[in-house]
């Protein structure tokens, strides 16, 4: 199968998104850009072109999907029981980057819930992915467009990387705002709950709402049948091990904890892959004020004369430092991509505190985690 690349990233071409609305409706995939991440999109009612995306993506069936809609007029058309508080909240927050779970109506195929009486439902604000479900005239399905277990894609060739000669279509719309999931809002039980941490946190829906909401915490058991995506299965790795620095303690405990953790991690790997390395590629996605310090107190020469046996190679990406970790956010996903694109064996990253945006950064980068330093 040959995938064809649909460029709307100055503006949408409406006969390309005819085209492209016309695969959805005729059962095929067609990956798209979100507020959020890119996703892979199908037909919400044809359940051969959902079973699609599990095979596409190598994605396990207990995994439920998210239907999205264009518009809140029509969400009583796959939700039933929706209480008021969903309504509440949806008409602050929607469009964007927030997913409900609700009860289903029984338009939506068993295959999309993962068996569930239940399904998660988003209004994207991005405008050609609501231009894309207006078109096709039905709600889409659409988990990230990767393939299972590897960093969601933000960028259409990361899409491209994953998916090419799978499906049919790729509409590239530039990068993705947000650069992680949505928000996942569980309404199932009497205090709406998050099971996954986004971009729109329980402090957010407080402030505009005044509705409480339970905050995500992370499970002390394992999940054997979630109600979202991303709360069984390990997610967005990339091919590289990650390492991260833990947040406690002023800079220079972190630096301490910095270089001794990579040199025990590196000499303990080292011991295992030796004879089959002469150098190891070591990457660093960190906050501004470590990057800063790491290079004025040359962290990175002392940990060469500490590590003789191994010629190590060196690349450092900063994000900015704030309160709330939207920059780490924002980037996390493209960085873990460019770093596996040029082959990187270990991807340091900062660890940010557990509030607002740093809660979903650090629920991504926990996923993917191989250390803890």
């Amino acid at each position: 199968m040959k995938t064809r690349i649909l460029k709307f990233a100055s503006q949408i071409d409406e006969e390309e998104l005819i085209y492209a609305a016309n695969l959805i409706r005729k059962g095929e995939l067609v990956a798209f850009p979100t507020e959020t991440v890119y996703g892979l999109g199908a037909n919400a009612f044809n359940e051969q072109a959902v079973a699609n995306i599990f095979k596409v993506k190598g994605r396990p069936q207990d995994n439920p999907l998210i239907a999205h809609l264009s518009n809140l007029q029509e969400l009583e058309k796959i939700a039933i029981d929706i209480p008021d508080t969903a309504y509440s909240i949806l008409q602050v927050f929607a469009p964007g980057p927030l997913t409900v779970i609700l009860k289903k109506s029984k338009l939506i195929p068993d295959i999309v819930s993962a068996g569930l009486n239940t399904v998660g439902i988003r209004f994207p604000s991005n405008m050609i992915a609501r231009r894309l479900i207006e078109t096709s005239e039905v709600p889409i399905v659409a988990p990230s467009a990767n393939l299972s277990g590897k960093p969601s894609p933000t960028k259409a060739w990361h899409v491209y990387e994953d998916l090419e000669g799978k499906i049919p279509c790729i509409i590239d719309g530039g990068p993705c705002q947000y650069g992680l999931e949505s928000t996942i809002l569980d309404f199932s039980n009497p205090i709406p709950e998050i099971l996954r941490p986004g971009f729109i946190s329980a402090e957010d829906i407080f402030k505009k709402t005044g509705i409480e909401v339970i905050n995500y915490h992370k499970p002390n058991i394992k999940i054997e049948k979630p109600k979202a995506p991303g709360q069984k299965y390990k997610h967005y790795s990339p091919k590289a091990k990650v390492i991260i620095l833990d947040e406690n303690g002023n800079i220079e405990k972190r630096l301490h904890h910095l270089q001794d953790g990579l040199i025990k991690i590196l000499k303990e790997e080292i011991f295992k892959e030796k004879d089959k390395k002469d150098s190891i590629k070591l990457a660093f996605f960190i906050s501004s004020d470590i990057a800063q310090k790491i290079n004025s107190e040359k962290i990175l020469t002392e940990l060469e004369e500490n590590i003789k046996e191994i010629n190590i190679d060196y690349k450092i990406i900063t994000y900015n430092n704030t309160d709330d970790a939207t920059d780490a956010a924002n980037h996390l996903f493209d960085c873990f991509r460019e770093f596996d694109q040029q082959n990187f064996d270990y991807i340091l990253c900062t660890a940010e505190p557990l509030i607002e945006k740093g809660l979903a950064y650090m629920n991504r980068l926990e996923k993917a985690a191989s250390f803890r330093i």
